[in-house]
């Protein structure tokens, strides 16, 4: 049985691939993702309409503080390119002032603070 690839990933799934209802592909749900945020299309409110707020409506949790906050994304973006290139996808510049972590070493527990 052939299979299909999808439009938007180019992931190849088979046609009696289970999916979700109203997903489509089982790999990137049918919707592109932000190059802002990268988060999936169908998260951003306002997309194809001009005025009015574009936002995110995703919330994004810190697992630490045990708290969530709306995404800063000002409005949908889409990848040109490969997913690598994406803003999103790309390291946070290193702060110029910041100095940098002093090393820990590893001390065995028999050992006495000095």
């Amino acid at each position: 049985m052939r299979g299909a690839s999808c439009r938007l990933c180019g992931a190849a799934w088979p046609f009696r691939a289970r999916t979700s209802f109203g997903a489509g592909c089982p790999t990137c749900g049918g919707s592109p993702l932000c190059d802002t945020c990268g988060h999936p299309r169908r998260d951003h409110v306002r997309v194809f309409v001009s005025g009015g707020t574009r936002e995110c409506r995703r919330r994004v949790g810190d697992f630490q503080s045990l708290s969530s906050q709306p995404c800063e994304c000002t409005g949908y973006v889409p990848v040109a390119g490969a997913l690598v290139d994406a803003t999103f996808a790309q390291p946070d510049p290193p702060a110029a002032d910041a100095p940098l972590p002093k090393l820990r070493l590893a001390r065995r527990p028999d050992e006495q603070d000095d």
